[in-house]
C-alpha cells in the first residue's frame, strides 16, 4: 500500500517526497539534498528490501568499484535508475543487493523550514542493520571497501566470535551494523532526529 507508506514516513518520521509515480515514491530527510535517502516501490506479496545504496564521490569511483568487483568475481553491472547518475548494481559477501552512485539532482534543504517540518522531521539517513549468521564474514566486504569497525561485542570471556559488528564510513558512531541472526536480512534502517523532543513528537 504505497499510499498508506508515504502517510508514514511524511506524517510520522517527516520525511519529505521528492517525487512520485508509477507506483514508486522517492522521499528524503527535511536536512538532504540528494533528491531521495529512501525509494518506496509498490508490489505485491510481502514487504521486502530490494537494495541498499551507497554514495561514492565521483564516477571515476564507479569505475574503480567496477573493476575492482569484476577481479573479485562478484559480476557488477550498470543500470539506468530514476533519478540518479550511473550506478552500479552488485551483491555483498553475503549476498545482500546493493547499488552505488555518485551524484543526483539537488534539492533545497528544508531544515529552516519549519512549517513544512511533520513528525519526527527526520534530518537524514543515519545507519542500517543487518542480520547475518556470520559477521565476521559479513563484515569482511566492507573492510575491504574501506569502512572500519568502531565496535564489537562478544559471548563470554573465552569466546572471542563477534556476535554483533559496527562499521562507520563518515564521521559517525556507525553506517552499517551487523547482528547474528538467521539471514541476510535487514533488521532496519534509521534516520537521525535534531533531539529527543522530535521523537516524542513522532509518537504523538
Amino acid at each position: 500500500n504505497l499510499k498508506a507508506s508515504i502517510a508514514f514516513y511524511t506524517e510520522v518520521i517527516g520525511l519529505v517526497v521528492s517525487a512520485e509515480g508509477n507506483g514508486v515514491a522517492y522521499l528524503r530527510g527535511v536536512e538532504e539534498s540528494a533528491h531521495h535517502s529512501l525509494t518506496l516501490v509498490q508490489k505485491s506479496g510481502q514487504p521486502s528490501c530490494l537494495r541498499l545504496g551507497f554514495r561514492v564521490d565521483s564516477d571515476a569511483d564507479l569505475d574503480r568499484a567496477f573493476d575492482y568487483f569484476s577481479e573479485k568475481g562478484s559480476n557488477p553491472k550498470f543500470v539506468e535508475v530514476a533519478y540518479q547518475g550511473r550506478s552500479l548494481h552488485v551483491a555483498d559477501g553475503i549476498g545482500v543487493p546493493l547499488e552505488f552512485c555518485a551524484s543526483m539532482p539537488v534539492q533545497h534543504r528544508l531544515h529552516d523550514q519549519f512549517h513544512l517540518q511533520k513528525g519526527g522531521a527526520a534530518l537524514r539517513y543515519d545507519h542500517v542493520q543487518l542480520l547475518a549468521r556470520d559477521v565476521s564474514k559479513a563484515s569482511e566486504f566492507y573492510t575491504d571497501l574501506g569502512f572500519r569497525i568502531s565496535d564489537y561485542f562478544v559471548d563470554g570471556e573465552h569466546d572471542e566470535t563477534p556476535l554483533g559488528i559496527f562499521m562507520y564510513r563518515k564521521n559517525n558512531p556507525h553506517d552499517v551494523v551487523f547482528l547474528t541472526r538467521p539471514g541476510p536480512v535487514l533488521h532496519h534502517f534509521a534516520y537521525i532526529v535534531a533531539d529527543s523532543t522530535f521523537l516524542f513528537r513522532a509518537l504523538d
